[in-house]
Formats: C-alpha cells, sequence, structure tokens
C-alpha cells in the first residue's frame, strides 16, 4: 500500500476493502456533487469584476451653477467643469479636504456620475447628493481612485450634487475636465395636471429668497470672476465687480408674503473716491431698480460687511439680476452672498 514519512495509512471501505490515501481533501456541498476547484491558498479563481449598472439619462448638469471649496486661479473656477469643453476644468488649492458641486436647479433622479480628472486627481473621494445643500448623503465612496474617467452609477434623486475629495493622489489639489451629471431614464410624459381657467401658474421656484443666495452660483454674468473668499463659512465670492457688470439668479421664490428687505455680503479695497452701487432688478436688466445701496472702501477685499436696504414689495417668483453702476471705471465690489428679508 502507498505509504509517506508518516508511515502507512489505509482504511475500511464500504465493500469490506481497505482504502489507501496519501492526503485528503474535505468540502461541504449535497451528495455526489462535483468538487470545487482547488488549489494553494491565493490562486482561487477571482470573483468577477462589479461594473456600474448601465444608465440611460440625459446629462442635467451642463452649464448649470457651481461652487467649491477653493479655487487655484481665477480661470480654474468650479464652472468651467460643467461647461462642455473638454479644454477647461476645475481646480482646487492644494490641501485637503476639497470639494466641488452643481446646483441642479431643481431636485430631480439621477443615475450617472462620470468624472473625467486631470493628472490632479483624488486617490480617495466620495460623491454625495442633497436636496437642500446643507445634509448629505454619500451616494458613492471609493479609496482607491486612479485617476482617469470614473464612471459611476448612482442612484438618488437630489439637487446639489458634489465631488467630496478626501485624500489627493499628487502634491497638487483636486482637478476636473468634466464633472458630468445623469438624470433619470423615464420615457414617459407625465400628465399635466389641469390648471383652472384664467388662473396662470407661475414658474417653479428653484431658489429661496429668504436663504443665502451664494453670489457665485449665478446662472449667467458679464465682467464678474470667482476668488475664494476668507469670510465666515467659507467657499467663494465673486470679484472684479465694476460699472455696467451684472449677474443672474434664476427662479428665486419670493413666496406670497412680501419681501421688503435686500441685503447683501460685501467687501471692497477701492481706491479712495471709487464707489458704486449694487442694485436689484426683477425679470430684466433694463428693468428700474427695486432697491439698491452705496458701497465704497470697507477696509480691504476681503474685509466684509453685511449692508441691507429697502426694496419695493415683491411677491411670486421672479428671476433676480445683481447690477452695478458707478461713475468711475474702477472694479469696486465684492459679493459673497444676499438674500431678501420682510
Amino acid at each position: 500500500m502507498p505509504c509517506n514519512t508518516l508511515g502507512c495509512l489505509n482504511g475500511a471501505t464500504t465493500g469490506g476493502g481497505h482504502l489507501d490515501a496519501d492526503y485528503v481533501v474535505a468540502y461541504t456541498g449535497p451528495a455526489n456533487a462535483p468538487a470545487p476547484p482547488v488549489g494553494l491558498p491565493g490562486t482561487e479563481t477571482p470573483p468577477p469584476t462589479q461594473t456600474p449598472p448601465p444608465t440611460c439619462g440625459p446629462l442635467i448638469s451642463q452649464n448649470k451653477a457651481t461652487s467649491a471649496s477653493s479655487i487655484e486661479a481665477a480661470d480654474l473656477a468650479p464652472q468651467y467643469a460643467v461647461d462642455g469643453n473638454a479644454a477647461t476644468r476645475w481646480s482646487s488649492q492644494f490641501n485637503d479636504p476639497q470639494w466641488m458641486q452643481v446646483d441642479l436647479g431643481s431636485s430631480q433622479p439621477i443615475t450617472r456620475v462620470k468624472l473625467d480628472w486631470e493628472a490632479a486627481y483624488a486617490s480617495a473621494y466620495s460623491i454625495q447628493t442633497s436636496t437642500d445643500g446643507n445634509t448629505w448623503t454619500n451616494a458613492y465612496e471609493t479609496y482607491a481612485g486612479d485617476g482617469g474617467t470614473d464612471d459611476v452609477g448612482v442612484t438618488a434623486t437630489a439637487r446639489y450634487v458634489r465631488m467630496n475629495g478626501t485624500t489627493r493622489a499628487t502634491v497638487y489639489g483636486y482637478s476636473l475636465w468634466e464633472f458630468q451629471v445623469y438624470g433619470g431614464c423615464g420615457t414617459q410624459t407625465p400628465t399635466p395636471t389641469p390648471t383652472p381657467t384664467g388662473t396662470p401658474t407661475p414658474p417653479p421656484g428653484g431658489r429661496d429668497a429668504y436663504t443665502a443666495i451664494q453670489a457665485e452660483s449665478f446662472d449667467a454674468q458679464n465682467g464678474v470672476t470667482v476668488q475664494s473668499t476668507t469670510d465666515t463659512g467659507g467657499g467663494q465670492n465673486i470679484t472684479t465687480v465694476g460699472n455696467g457688470d451684472w449677474s443672474l439668479f434664476q427662479n428665486v421664490d419670493f413666496g406670497t408674503t412680501a419681501a421688503k428687505q435686500f441685503y447683501a455680503r460685501v467687501a471692497s479695497g477701492a481706491a479712495g473716491g471709487v464707489s458704486g452701487l449694487v442694485e436689484v432688478r426683477l425679470d430684466s436688466r433694463t428693468a428700474a431698480p427695486i432697491g439698491s445701496f452705496s458701497v465704497a472702501n470697507s477696509g480691504g477685499w476681503q474685509a466684509w460687511k453685511t449692508v441691507p436696504a429697502n426694496i419695493s414689495a415683491v411677491t411670486g417668483t421672479h428671476n433676480v439680476y445683481l447690477t452695478f453702476t458707478s461713475g468711475q471705471p474702477a472694479d469696486y465690489v465684492n459679493v459673497n452672498w444676499f438674500d431678501f428679508g420682510h
């Protein structure tokens, strides 16, 4: 019979004979089932690679309002990651953590997020979603980012979508050529709710007039740029603001109780004798201002103060323009945020 260095092995079989063995392998399974593949530890067949679920929704983030924890330079602001131009990008400052987010304008289904990283990418980051911009939920998280293109399947309903970088892969910041969010895959058009005859339906409100509206979240602008702010709460402000410049904020909902106050967080490092107006106009840049206040040097371009102003009573939903008027050509104001009051 076969023997090994431990001696000769044998055992009785069910037929009364003998079973000789050099070694045995034990496994669990149904009777007469074929044995699973075996091998040395570490040589087992790996599980199949999991791929994100297929998505079919449209691109819904392009040219939407954006914000970020920081920017490396004015021409690397977050709006350049949603402009559809593969040659422009957002880049953060060179420390952890950093984030960039896009405001879709309203809560809607999200099925996919695609990140096209520049050479400065995240080795650890999460995709976060929010309905209000304050409370965030992780929809995806990785600690093994390798740059390039990340195309992630996501199941969420949200207005805000954020890339929250926690660990940089390089000594530089976080940098995205494109940050793309895709919507739901539904193909059926919902049946519209009947509207009573003679009762107009206002456009849906996309922004709350009584919650701080970040100045860098404009829907369109002329003449302004975005920079990091040292004001309380961090984030960004608009800068290089002078005569003839403007920024547009669409679908601001004032509700049914009239707003009569306007507040803005501003700073100025303008030279002596340089000042100008911050004006509020509704629905058209050429409409008469409903209110305004004057700004002169506040002690520096990051010396912030909140300035109130009276406005004509406003209800309903409107597109709000901040317009800037001065008798001098020099830039005269930075704006961090604004809101309204009753």
